[in-house]
């Protein structure tokens, strides 16, 4: 029997990426304009697919928008408090400037999370993952103590690294 996702694992990991990948100007253009409504409809969405015992508050839910000095917007949502393993405490959402002539493809896109991870020997430590344009997840350095700015200084340094 397949495991059922909790509401906040289908929202950060595969709804908002899924929008986010396939749709960049449009899912800020949204978010700009209804602001956390726009970001509470999706998680109430979600939370209807997998079902009232999954669902949990959306308390915590918020976000920043970022012009980077390189023309990259850098999107932070906060999200919930996580409960349960694998939940992610922020996706940074990365959108590199538009080149003059080219569209902005889903493979620009970035989406990283910040994570908690179990050690086989029963300690824990903080990751940055990387949800691909095709929603897989991946682990691509060690993070920061869970904090805004921590997490935003980080983005910031892998952004400067991979040259979006």
């Amino acid at each position: 029997m397949a495991e059922i996702k909790s509401q906040h694992i289908v929202f950060s990991y595969e709804a908002l990426p899924e929008l986010f990948h396939n749709d960049s100007r449009g899912f800020l253009t949204y978010l700009r304009r209804d602001k956390l409504n726009f970001l509470r409809f999706w998680w109430n969405f979600v939370g209807k697919n997998v079902g009232e015992k999954n669902q949990v508050s959306s308390e915590g839910l918020d976000f920043t928008i970022r012009e980077l000095e390189n023309g990259v917007t850098l999107t932070i949502i906060t999200l919930p408090t996580p409960t349960k393993p694998k939940e992610a405490y922020y996706l940074a959402l990365v959108l590199p400037k538009a080149k003059a002539g080219l569209f902005i493809k889903k493979d620009f896109t970035r989406i990283f999370t910040l994570e908690r991870k179990a050690n086989a020997d029963g300690t824990s430590r903080m990751v940055i993952g990387e949800i691909t344009p095709r929603l897989k997840h991946v682990e691509f350095t060690q993070g920061p103590d869970p904090s805004l700015e921590a997490f935003n200084q980080a983005v910031i340094e892998i952004i400067k690294s991979i040259k979006v």
